[in-house]
């Protein structure tokens, strides 16, 4: 059968939903992941063969109840969130994941992070992420009505401006 864009949004949706309840499920474990990004999102079947998420590499994870970090910068600069990106004392929270998961979910989308064409090296990028609003969303196919301001939602710089838990996140998934 043919692979309309209605096909294709339906599919990425799932797996944003499947994405969405795995962070979740590690946010109620008291963790933050801290490295969301595509490597580290594994698509699985199970014996039903019905597709699943499962989050991987934990090497950054830090647990929610000693969640503040000064010093180095740890991450994937495409998928660091602007409180990651700081040198100063920085407080980590699950809206932390949510950004790096919109950085993942633009990915998805267009094909590459939003910040992606943002200068030379990976300081710029990490003062695009810090500083700057995404560019506009450029995808092959018009996003599903409610979709971009979901995920722009995501992109907000400051914590307190995004979707606070993973499931509200899925709960306002268009």
């Amino acid at each position: 059968r043919d692979i309309t864009p209605e096909h294709s949004f339906r599919k990425i949706i799932s797996i944003f939903e499947e994405i969405c309840v795995a962070v979740s499920y590690v946010h109620e474990q008291k963790i933050i992941h801290r490295d969301l990004k595509p490597a580290n999102i594994l698509l699985t079947t199970d014996a039903d063969l019905r597709p699943g998420i499962k989050l991987a590499d934990f090497g950054l994870a830090m647990d929610l109840q000693n969640n503040a970090d000064e010093g180095q910068i740890f991450g994937t600069p495409h998928y660091m969130a602007p409180e990651q990106v700081s040198r100063e004392q920085r407080i980590f929270q699950p809206a932390t994941d949510l950004y790096s998961f919109g950085c993942l979910a633009w990915s998805i989308l267009s094909g590459k992070p939003p910040f992606s064409g943002y200068g030379k090296n990976t300081k710029d990028v990490l003062s695009a992420q810090k500083h700057m609003n995404p560019p506009e969303l450029m995808t092959r196919f018009s996003v599903p009505e409610g979709l971009e301001s979901w995920l722009l939602k995501l992109l907000r710089k400051s914590p307190l401006d995004r979707f606070l838990t993973a499931a509200e996140a899925l709960r306002n998934l268009p």
